[in-house]
């Protein structure tokens, strides 16, 4: 469960992006809380479920023609681009994991959250010392 955690916790930092360059996460499903068995193949035992909103067609099976590619691959580095401006990286960009957006965010990388100011940010240093354009004057 921690890979289906992580990624759900990397869509949910990529809110501003969902149904635009991402699918919309609905939920993670804990199916053993369901009593009941799912299989994959008939062989592979399926225990956890993302429901997301559809990311569009298989680029191999959308059939395109030729020159509509350099396009999508455009659009792939925007939206790569637009990951990055939201502090995550990837790490597993390859064809599998585009559809009309990004998918497969197991092994994505979250940057660290900028750290707040040590101090307020004043404009000038006059300002942070209560100094402006005129002498106050202090009773001693």
């Amino acid at each position: 469960m921690r890979k289906l955690d992580h990624e759900a916790m990397v869509y949910r930092h990529l809110w501003a992006l969902q149904g635009i360059r991402v699918p919309v996460l609905i939920g993670v499903v804990d199916l053993r809380d369901v009593g009941r068995k799912y299989y994959y193949d008939f062989k592979t035992y399926v225990v956890h479920l993302a429901f997301m909103s559809w990311g569009g067609p298989d680029l191999d099976e959308a059939c395109l023609p030729e020159e509509a590619y350099e396009k999508v691959r455009q659009e792939v580095v925007r939206s790569v681009r637009a990951l990055h401006v939201q502090g995550v990286a990837h790490t597993d960009v390859r064809r599998a994991n585009v559809l009309w957006m990004m998918i497969d965010f197991e092994e994505a990388v979250l940057a660290d959250p900028p750290r707040p100011a040590l101090a307020p940010v004043v404009p000038n240093k006059r300002a942070r010392h209560g100094k402006t354009g005129h002498q106050s004057h202090r009773p001693n």
